[in-house]
């Protein structure tokens, strides 16, 4: 016996819209610019200026690309409620390398960044799953790979700052044993 019943189309859940996509990451952007305005106002390594100096002209370059994505898509950048605790995560990195100083602020810096991407490249895998466009779909699985690169980064400078800070307290801790002279 057949049925004349119309099947019911299937609802998904959305939990958050391409629009919801477009504030966070606009937001991510600024939190990532605000860190290295931080850095950049008080650096002392030239290595870690340099670095901060290329995550900003990195993350305004990719709020350029946000901004005219959102455009191709005739969008209006909805902020979403888990905007506020995705976000405040990333506030609470920045103002603790606002408390630091001196070559420390380099360091804190550095350790932020590696947190932050760490943090942003998971937000961002997790958009790309909700994103109801392909072609936003797309672009966020290329913008984490540009994050994934820049942790990267940012991890090899923490290697790199990690084996000077060793080298030079092993220097301290020889001059130390070093019998003085007459």
């Amino acid at each position: 016996m057949a049925s004349n019943a119309v099947a019911e189309p299937e609802v998904r859940e959305r939990w958050i819209t391409d629009a919801n996509v477009l504030s966070l990451m606009s937001g991510m952007n600024a939190r990532q610019i605000a860190a290295a305005d931080v850095e950049l106002s008080t650096w002392h390594s030239d290595t870690v200026r340099a670095f901060a100096a290329s995550m900003a002209r990195e993350h305004a370059e990719l709020q350029h690309a946000v901004d005219s994505i959102t455009a191709h898509l005739n969008l209006t950048p909805v902020t979403p409620a888990l905007a506020k605790p995705w976000l405040s995560t990333m506030q609470t990195q920045i103002d603790s390398i606002r408390r630091a100083s001196g070559d420390a602020l380099d360091r804190a810096y550095v350790r932020q960044q590696v947190n932050s991407h760490q943090l942003m490249g998971d937000y961002i895998k997790q958009l790309a799953v909700a994103a109801e466009r392909p072609e936003l779909r797309a672009f966020l699985e290329t913008t984490a790979g540009r994050v994934a690169s820049q942790l990267q980064r940012a991890r090899s400078l923490q290697t790199v700052l990690a084996a000077a800070d060793s080298a030079a307290a092993r220097r301290a801790a020889s001059r130390k044993r070093a019998p003085m002279g007459p």
